[in-house]
């Protein structure tokens, strides 16, 4: 059996005034309206999501949801082909059944949100619950999944001051109008002009799947004593907020070194855990995903993490 590397993510639920907003009732209530995996079904535009599996428990309720793409085939191949060319051939699932395209693990206690992802996103999840709770006409704010931040990381980086900041950039999203003015734009309008005068022109979609492929870097150096100034300081606080907060930024990470030279990425700044688990074909085993997660919300909780 095959083992593989997951990510647990630890988020907050908020709500639009970026306050916090316990979701775990009114998930729980709509389940609880819906006897079969049938009724959890929610079909977007090329794809279905569905509970999996629920385990409501004292302190949390665990779920487990899986996407399907209706119709879907897979490609095959012909191992030790012995001809000059082997054909690929697409293969339905059995009458009845159709091919899983994705999954992820989530524990909701409260406002606190554990999430794990094998194909299928954190920003997928959370659409998926917002159309669960109103196919259950149930009474809730609108919320999202905001990380939590690592206060020891953003403390490094406040006591030792800053000597750089370096960002991965995607191009094509740098040349899109702007649609609000930060100090971001100020940053990087240098290089948002020249990325704007390659992408200007008239392009074929080809062209434009390339250019979003296509990331620059970034490096803002900061001038000063041995500690960044107080607003240089406030800006690199402000970018770690940011792209904590903003999925919708451009940002493809950011690596920020302090004045002793330790680097801080963004995936440290994020609060999470590493961990190893089963893998069954394409599905990582729900039990010890589980186990990997009341584990990694024990701890949080332990080290008082949760209410900070």
């Amino acid at each position: 059996m095959a083992r593989v590397t997951k990510k647990i993510h630890y988020f907050r639920a908020v709500g639009y005034n970026d306050q916090a907003s316990s979701i775990q009732r009114p998930i729980q209530d709509s389940l609880d309206t819906f006897p079969t995996i049938a009724d959890t079904e929610i079909n977007f535009v090329d794809h279905v999501i569905r509970v999996q599996r629920k385990s409501p428990e004292a302190n949390y309720l665990l779920l487990h949801l899986t996407k399907y793409i209706p119709g879907n085939r897979n490609s095959v191949i012909t191992p030790r082909a012995a001809t000059a060319v082997d054909e690929e051939q697409g293969h339905s699932a059995p009458d009845g059944k159709e091919f899983k395209s994705g999954e992820c693990f989530i524990l909701i206690a409260g406002y606190h949100v554990l999430f794990c992802s094998n194909s299928l996103s954190h920003q997928k999840a959370e659409l998926y619950l917002h159309k669960l709770l109103q196919e259950a006409n149930a009474d809730f704010d609108p919320f999202k999944f905001k990380p939590a931040s690592n206060l020891n990381k953003l403390n490094l980086i406040r006591s030792q001051g800053v000597k750089s900041i370096r960002l991965n950039v995607n191009a094509f999203h740098l040349s899109l109008p702007e649609r609000q003015r930060n100090w971001f734009n100020e940053a990087s309008s240098k290089v948002a002009s020249e990325i704007t005068a390659l992408v200007g022109r008239d392009r074929t979609r080809s062209e434009e799947r390339a250019l979003e492929d296509l990331i620059v870097s970034v490096e803002i150096g900061l001038d000063g004593n041995s500690k960044a100034t107080e607003d240089a300081q406030k800006t690199v606080i402000d970018l770690a907020t940011e792209v904590l907060a903003d999925d919708d930024l451009g940002f493809d990470g950011f690596v920020i070194r302090t004045r002793d030279d330790t680097p801080v990425t963004s995936n440290d700044v994020r609060l999470s855990l590493n961990f190893r688990v089963s893998l069954v074909d394409t599905t990582l085993n729900h039990g010890e995903t589980w186990d990997a997660m009341r584990r990694y919300y024990a701890s949080l909780d332990a080290d008082h993490l949760l209410e900070r």
